[in-house]
């Protein structure tokens, strides 16, 4: 979890409108905060609620300070992308290798949010039944460890 100040940050540093030289003013944190607010709004929007936490478009923080209770992992994938949110703000070009992040931090974003459902095979497929998820595993269905009938063999023997 973060602040909005723990992502705004370093995103300033990404794209060079910030420095430990020539750190962010307090009005660049403000209208930065204001986009900030804007990208959380508009990814609630597009569904992705589980990586955001906080409610931004009903209760959205009030200041930079406050906790955005944001998912495990997503914390250099909001930078990333906030990066390039703020760019224009600055009138900075961001570099290729920003872009890059950029993209893959939405795709991250995008996998903690719609991440997809195992499939969840009956125990009477035989094998062989066309059930085969591909290369990754040969397994066609999930074999319990025991029978229930092997189960009550097992307690009988050892009580």
């Amino acid at each position: 979890m973060a602040t909005s100040n723990d992502i705004m940050k370093p995103a300033f540093y990404a794209i060079g409108a910030s420095s430990d030289i020539n750190p962010a003013t307090p009005e660049m944190l403000e209208v930065a905060f204001k986009r900030f607010i804007n990208m959380m709004q508009k990814f609630e929007v597009d569904g992705m609620k589980e990586v955001l936490g906080t409610d931004f478009t009903n209760n959205p923080p009030t200041s930079p300070s406050d906790e955005i209770n944001n998912s495990v992992g997503s914390d250099l994938a909001l930078e990333c992308v906030f990066a390039m949110w703020v760019a224009p703000l600055f009138r900075i070009e961001p570099t290729a290798t920003v872009k890059g992040a950029a993209d893959s931090a939405m795709q991250t974003l995008r996998t903690i949010a719609f991440a997809p459902v195992a499939p969840e095979w009956p125990e009477t497929l035989p094998v062989g039944a066309g059930n085969n998820r591909g290369p990754w595993s040969r397994v066609f269905f999930p074999v319990p460890l025991y029978t229930q009938q092997q189960q009550a063999d097992e307690e009988e023997i050892n009580p």
